[in-house]
């Protein structure tokens, strides 16, 4: 590196090999994204549990389970939990269900009237058939198409930006999910179901309408939002009030900033709820969500996740909840995506020319210097603002560089020896 780049052959060969890298490194990324997941994952490793006091789990855990009988349980059952949970005055119940009709089921109307007498009922929708393509049409259960977006803004991009479409949207029983003043879908995985869950999609089209997530809906709901005021943004953004929660575009989706392992957020049993054994404080003004958080009772409610192998669907829902009512999610930010860009071609081919005068072994051990400070800068960012800053493409720069010395080096030897 201390003689000038001048030589042509040298030059077009440093090209090639650019061209080649930046190719590889964007088909790594896309179709073979292991190492780049792994140091995502292993982040959270660094992230200390916290217990968030605005969202509680009154969860169908094994305890419930052993007391109560298996799942799914008679409607009556989940009548007398709801009007207990209900006579704590929680601020929002988000029920992590799709009840299915049932035709001359006593327990139904039990059901009902419950839910009758609650201010806040958030509901799930089940989206089916969901793909990255257009579905032209769609069969929409008639009472979900009135839980859609209904006011939307920058409409001649909104098509581009959330892809994601179904074919068939299940709502249940419509003589309780009538009673929903919020609905959004359940649907956690949108690929297949062996992936780890990292983020969560919170915008899906049916037809021509959008729909809100699950995660959308209970947090509309608590911030005592009607469902008509949620707005869709055709720029990639949802709104809610004042709060503008800016979603990967293309996917619709957020990254989940998982606060630890599964029971991290309050997690309450079933069973202790039906026997009163809880006080009226734990979840007074509470956002309470009930779900399934036992294997057992559904397996096919539970994920893998950075943090668990076994993660429960609806601790995924309250953590995404958690993450826009508190704007605390994953972000990716314009800017630091420029940076980081910037970096990995500082690193490769940018320092052949800029330190072209430097000794090998101080290039190296400069770009060596700028990796390690990226790995810190990636874990402080992540740890103190949750910013995603992506230093495996300077690794992976790093490392091309070191071969492109040694071999430069080797030539170099052989050239001479001749």
């Amino acid at each position: 590196m201390t003689k000038p780049m001048n030589n042509i052959k040298q030059l077009i060969i440093l090209t090639t090999i650019t061209t080649l890298f930046y190719c590889l490194l964007f088909v790594v990324r896309t179709a073979f994204p292991t190492i780049e997941n792994y140091f995502y994952d292993y982040k959270f490793k660094f992230i200390k549990s916290t217990t968030p006091n605005e969202i509680v789990i009154v969860g169908i855990d094994s305890k419930a389970i052993k007391e109560i009988g298996e799942f799914p349980w008679p409607r009556e059952v989940f009548a007398q939990l709801i009007k207990q949970i209900n006579d704590a005055d929680p601020a929002v119940i988000a029920l992590n269900f799709v009840f299915p009709p049932r035709v001359d089921d006593p327990g139904s109307d039990s059901l009902r009237k419950t839910l009758e007498s609650i201010n806040q009922c958030v509901m799930g929708m089940h989206f089916e058939k969901v793909t990255d393509h257009a579905a032209p049409t769609a069969l929409v259960a008639p009472l979900a198409y009135e839980y859609r977006f209904k006011e939307k803004k920058n409409s001649e991009t909104i098509f581009k930006n959330f892809s994601y479409a179904a074919k068939k949207v299940e709502f249940g029983d419509p003589l309780i999910a009538k009673h929903a003043t919020h609905a959004g879908f359940l649907n956690v995985s949108i690929h297949e179901s062996n992936r780890t869950v990292r983020e969560l999609v919170h915008v899906l089209r049916a037809g021509n309408e959008f729909y809100p997530s699950f995660a959308l809906a209970a947090a509309a709901s608590f911030l005592n939002m009607k469902k008509e005021d949620l707005v869709l943004n055709g720029n990639g953004s949802v709104h809610l009030s004042s709060k503008k929660i800016p979603l990967i575009r293309n996917q619709g989706s957020l990254r989940l900033n998982f606060r630890g392992e599964p029971g991290t957020i309050t997690t309450l049993s079933a069973a202790d709820i039906l026997s009163n054994s809880i006080t009226q404080e734990q979840l007074q003004n509470k956002l309470v969500f009930v779900g399934i958080t036992t294997p057992s009772a559904l397996p096919t409610g539970f994920f893998t996740t950075p943090v668990a192998k076994t993660f429960p669907g609806v601790e995924l829902w309250a953590t995404a909840t958690l993450d826009i009512i508190s704007t605390t999610y994953i972000k990716k930010g314009v800017i630091i995506s420029i940076i980081n860009w910037l970096t990995t071609l500082l690193l490769f081919p940018g320092c052949l020319f800029v330190f072209r005068k430097w000794r090998q072994l101080s290039t190296l051990l400069f770009c060596l210097s700028i990796t390690t400070i990226s790995i810190i800068l990636e874990l402080s960012l992540f740890m103190l603002f949750r910013y995603y800053w992506n230093s495996t493409y300077h690794v992976y720069a790093l490392l091309i560089l070191c071969l492109w010395s040694f071999g430069q080096k080797y030539l170099t030897t052989s050239t001479t020896t001749s």
